[in-house]
Parts: C-alpha cells; sequence; structure tokens
C-alpha cells in the first residue's frame, strides 16, 4: 500500500525526527507512523533496540511487540522506550 504521510518518533536531538523524545530508552529513529488512507494508520519499528508495543484501548489485552507494520486502533497507546503516546486519528 502507498503511504499519504508519515511521522518518524525519535530521541530529541536526532536529524530527521518529527516528533522527539526526551527518553534515554528511544532510539534516534525508533519508529514511523504512517497513514495509508483516510482511515488507516499504522505503526512501524524502525531500529529501536528497546521495542515498539501496541499498548490495546482494551485493558484486558496485553501490549504486542511492533513486527513490521501493526494497524493502530482507536484507543490504542505507542509505547516507545519507557513513554506511552496515547493514539488518535484525528
Amino acid at each position: 500500500m502507498n503511504t499519504v504521510r508519515s511521522l518518524v518518533i525519535g530521541r530529541r536531538g536526532a536529524s530527521g525526527v518529527d516528533i522527539e523524545l526526551d527518553d534515554a530508552y528511544v532510539s534516534a529513529r525508533h519508529c514511523r507512523i504512517s497513514q495509508l488512507n483516510d482511515r488507516t494508520f499504522v505503526v512501524e519499528a524502525l531500529i529501536g533496540t528497546n521495542g515498539t508495543f501496541i499498548v490495546p484501548g482494551n485493558a484486558s489485552l496485553p501490549p504486542r511487540r511492533v513486527s513490521g507494520r501493526c494497524v493502530l486502533e482507536p484507543g490504542d497507546r505507542i509505547r516507545v522506550g519507557r513513554t506511552t503516546l496515547p493514539w488518535r486519528a484525528d
């Protein structure tokens, strides 16, 4: 699928990063969020050695490690290093 737009999440001060985090456990270019169409967004891990995780909005489900591209659902949160970011597509 073609990407409409994307944002890279990484460590503060790294080049080519759209969202900078002040977290020692975040890699320079840790993960990317891409919009595939009007309603579909995905997250993919880049170089993050500490992992990128999707924390489902449904608290009864465990976090899942991102491998390849994973679709983001309303209410999900994205854990990058020790930072958890809320996901909203609007």
